[in-house]
């Protein structure tokens, strides 16, 4: 790869050489004042006599082009380029040191797309330091670019001089220079920042795709609106592209942007484009950004949402309101498209997880049935947070969460222990689930009077499940002989009054979909 686009700048370079006039700075030029005036039509020669001398050009660029070039140096010495409009420095072009030049190869410093605003671009050309062999000399190649909607416009190193891109629409641009040794953001990384505006009365989803270019690993980097990044995306590898996902806008909302190399390896001569796609959000879509509480997209009980994990490592957040105070049952599934193995996790408005649903393997949906929240105002927030197991960079899935009122005949999760025993009324039917595999539902039942008891248990499809019987010192009063399915049934003998615990309890295997039933009842001394 790296050979064919040796070739290819050559071929360049000697279709520069041809095709334009040849000019030679003239001395003394070391000045702004006394810049030797060429044009972005020719080439231009000239030598730096020491590491102290210095080199002006000024560039006529004409209205409506855009300049980019590439300025080719003997390997003996590390020379820079600065890059000047209205006086002031827009680039400074540094990016490959002398000796890092292949052997046998000149070193060649560049840069891509440089608007001029109508005015004449200074360049001075110098030495880095005093090491290197002098007299050393330097070729100049530039070529203009019609400045229009499809091209990008440098300097747009931070977010204020971001180009602007619009939506359906494809630009070009080049990571070309590879780095900005005057970058505000002290890393000295080259960005190419874009702007997209949402002026619809709409919300709007925008998807980013970039395209490949050889040697380069491109990374697109969202950003705030503190001018701080909120996402990296960085999925795929050297020579290929990237896509951002879809980016949630709301109405006259801006999305900023950047792209750069993340090696520092840029290409000089070939472009990559960007494109924006829009649509128009949708209720039961998933609306990033939504990676933390702030964010969070508001479910619609029980509507299915679709969601989308991306890039690897996406984590989405959503929120479901408990309308009054008083006690409900929560209900969730969320289910992936493909082969991901995904993890659901219920949160509070504090941020404490209450319950994690990671029972199944990859493919299957996870459930959380039955879990008991007390509310204990208007407007409570409960979160689900959907998270995906490493390896998983591009999947689909959708969520759905339920609530009910809390009563007399349905459990009330975490049930797990005795001294979360749900109450329970003989004569009620209740009904919850076995969930996850082997779960255990412990309910309490208090006794006025000496009875004996009928305990009829329904499982759901593809459960075993049993029934035990004990009294406040955990001693056992009766308990089924095994595991079953189907109807189970347990009889007692006569029961002194005071409180009893029952447990339900599965065997191996789960059911968060189908309920079991269970009824209690007296039997009367006529009965018996």
């Amino acid at each position: 790869m790296r050979t064919t686009l040796r070739i290819a700048l050559s071929v360049l370079l000697l279709c520069c050489a041809c095709g334009q006039k040849m000019q030679i700075e003239k001395e003394p030029n070391d000045t702004p004042q006394t810049a030797t005036q060429v044009t972005a039509e020719a080439a231009v020669r000239g030598e730096l006599s020491g590491a102290a001398d210095r080199d002006y050009l000024c560039v006529a660029v004409p209205s409506g082009k855009l300049l980019s070039f590439i300025l080719e140096h003997a390997r003996d010495a590390d020379i820079a380029v600065e890059v000047y409009r209205a006086g002031i420095l827009i680039k400074l072009v540094d990016g490959l040191a002398a000796r890092e030049a292949q052997e046998g190869q000149p070193a060649r410093e560049y840069a891509s797309f440089i608007s001029s605003q109508g005015e004449d671009i200074i360049l001075l050309i110098r030495a880095v330091s005093a090491e290197g062999k002098f007299p050393a000399a330097w070729q100049l190649f530039m070529e203009l670019t019609l400045a229009d909607a499809r091209v990008e416009r440098e300097p747009n190193d931070t977010p204020s001089e971001a180009t602007p891109i619009y939506a359906g629409k494809t630009i070009e641009g080049r990571y070309s220079p590879v780095s900005n040794p005057i970058s505000v953001f002290g890393d000295g990384a080259e960005r190419d920042f874009y702007q997209y505006v949402n002026d619809s009365t709409n919300r709007v989803m925008l998807e980013l795709e970039v395209s490949g270019v050889p040697d380069v690993d491109a990374v697109i980097e969202i950003y705030n609106e503190e001018g701080r990044i909120s996402r990296t995306i960085d999925a795929e590898g050297v020579h290929y592209g990237e896509a951002s996902g879809q980016l949630g806008l709301e109405p006259s909302m801006t999305c900023t942007f950047a792209l750069r190399a993340k090696t520092r390896q840029g290409n000089p001569y070939v472009s990559y484009r960007l494109r924006a796609r829009v649509t128009e959000a949708d209720l039961r879509t998933e609306f990033e950004p939504n990676d933390n509480a702030e964010t969070a997209n508001l479910l619609t009980a029980g509507e299915a949402t679709r969601g989308r994990i991306f890039p690897e490592g996406d984590v989405d957040y959503y929120k479901l309101l408990l309308p009054a105070a008083g006690r409900y049952t929560i209900s969730a599934r969320l289910a992936p498209d493909g082969d991901a193995d995904l993890a659901l996790e219920l949160m509070d408005k504090e941020g404490r997880v209450l319950l994690t649903a990671d029972n199944e393997p990859a493919r299957r949906a996870e459930y959380i049935a039955n879990y008991g929240c007390i509310a204990r105002g208007n407007n409570m927030e409960l979160y689900f947070v959907v998270r995906a197991k490493p390896g998983a960079r591009d999947t689909g899935y959708s969520i759905m969460a339920n609530y009910h009122p809390a009563g007399a005949f349905a459990e009330f999760e975490p049930n797990d222990t005795p001294a979360a025993a749900n109450p329970l009324t003989p004569g009620v039917e209740m009904r919850g689930y076995f969930f996850p595999a082997g779960d255990q539902d412990w309910f309490y039942f208090d006794l006025e009077r000496e009875s004996i008891l009928d305990m009829r248990l329904i499982t759901p499809a593809g459960v075993k499940a049993g029934m035990r019987l004990q009294n406040a010192d955990g001693q056992a009063a009766a308990a089924t002989p095994s595991f079953a399915a189907g109807e189970v049934r347990l009889r007692t003998h006569s029961l002194p009054e005071g409180r009893w615990f029952l447990l339900l309890a599965a065997e191996d295997d789960a059911n968060p979909r189908d309920p079991w039933l269970l009824t209690v009842a007296h039997i009367t001394e006529d009965a018996e």
